[in-house]
């Protein structure tokens, strides 16, 4: 009994934390509305099966036709005759003009009606005067319902141009943890590419999330013109929505008294890490693995892109070590999936910090990763 009270109390407690109404939400219908520097007035509202009767936009107007053009490019068709598209079919397609992926990669329609019976939810943010449609989205994420007390986010998607300069990505998250706490999760857990220092610095920093497992070759070879033809390899974010530190992390963010990590303050108890030197340097209480300031620029060449191939490889060999990991075993001979076996090693070390900075062209630069060492099970 005095456990179901204090798991009461700090359920109570996280949600109190993660209210809308402490970040500057008002209630709007069924949704949230919130002034954003720059763009006004922003409406985040919940999205699910009964929005395949709501329509998002006609194929008519400049935006609308080449969105389309572009979805037709990379194998996402639809009828020819079809002239109207429901909120959740332009969320499939919102998907595709995202991560440039094809109809293989995207959650249809007919599986995000059903996100909302997993315990997961869909929250979409647009601009009110332009509605949810190709002129006025401005970002979406949804998630998956578990039975491990675990809402599994899926997809976190922002349009290009405010990608991390408005907050859309973050404010999306803390309502996604708002209603993880109103379905009775106290925990998420998202996956991205350690490649992406954006997305590292946003989950890490922002969100103050935490990362134990790497996972080699997750979803296969993508068809995605974002990410290339390259294996999937990524981190698992694990986020503590009842974590008080979690909570005063979001709170300082939002008021705009977090300050960011920088690489001098490490100087002396850290070492850096790379595939080189990564066994001189096990045992080390903190490590600091450096990677690139911007991955899609760098690809952008020949010579960039096989510089990219390489860095991954990198990523592959110090994050396998240091963290845990999970990969396929030996692969058998033939279409034989049930011979078919992975493998996990155990790691001496976490990831618990991200260290960013951008130069006076606001380009991202000095890049890294915090690794903080375990003993017995637990972060020195």
């Amino acid at each position: 009994m005095e456990q179901i009270k204090k798991d009461s109390l700090e359920t109570q407690r996280s949600l109190d934390a993660f209210n809308p109404k402490n970040f500057g939400f008002l209630e709007c219908g069924n949704g949230w509305v919130k002034e954003f520097p720059g763009l006004g007035e922003v409406i985040f509202s919940p999205v699910g099966w009964q929005h395949v009767n709501q329509m998002a936009f006609r194929k008519v107007g400049i935006e609308a036709s080449e969105l389309l053009e572009r979805s037709k490019s990379f194998g996402i068709i639809f009828p020819e005759d079809k002239e109207s598209f429901n909120t959740l079919e332009f969320l499939s397609l919102l998907q595709g003009e995202v991560w440039q992926m094809g109809a293989l990669d995207i959650v249809p329609p007919n599986v995000l009606s059903i996100v909302g019976k997993t315990g997961g939810s869909i929250i979409v943010a647009y601009n009110p005067e332009l509605g949810f449609s190709p002129q006025g989205w401005l970002g979406f994420v949804f998630g998956f319902g578990s039975n491990k007390n675990v809402l599994v986010s899926h997809m976190l998607g922002v349009r290009p141009e405010l990608r991390g300069k408005a907050d859309i990505g973050f404010y999306l998250k803390l309502l996604q943890g708002y209603e993880a706490l109103k379905n009775g999760y106290t925990k998420m857990n998202w996956t991205f590419d350690p490649a992406r220092g954006l997305n590292a610095y946003l989950n890490l920093e922002k969100l103050r999330g935490k990362i134990r497992k790497f996972v080699i070759n997750m979803y296969g070879e993508l068809n995605s013109g974002l990410y290339g033809r390259v294996p999937t390899d990524r981190v698992i974010v694990e986020w503590d929505l009842t974590d008080p530190n979690v909570h005063q992390r979001i709170q300082e963010v939002a008021i705009g008294t977090y300050r960011k990590k920088t690489r001098e303050e490490y100087e002396g108890i850290t070492a850096s890490v790379t595939a080189s030197n990564l066994q001189e340097v096990l045992g080390s209480p903190y490590l600091l693995f450096e990677i690139s300031g911007d991955i899609d620029q760098l690809t952008q060449t020949e010579e960039g892109r096989r510089e990219a191939v390489d860095f991954r490889r990198e990523i592959r060999e110090v994050f396998s070590t240091l963290l845990d990991c999970e990969r396929v075993g030996d692969l058998p001979e033939g279409a034989y999936p049930h011979v078919l076996k992975t493998t996990f090693t155990q790691g001496g070390y976490e990831i618990t910090g991200f260290v960013s900075s951008v130069n006076e062209q606001e380009q991202r630069r000095n890049n890294y990763y915090l690794f903080q060492k375990k003993v017995n099970n637990y972060l020195i």
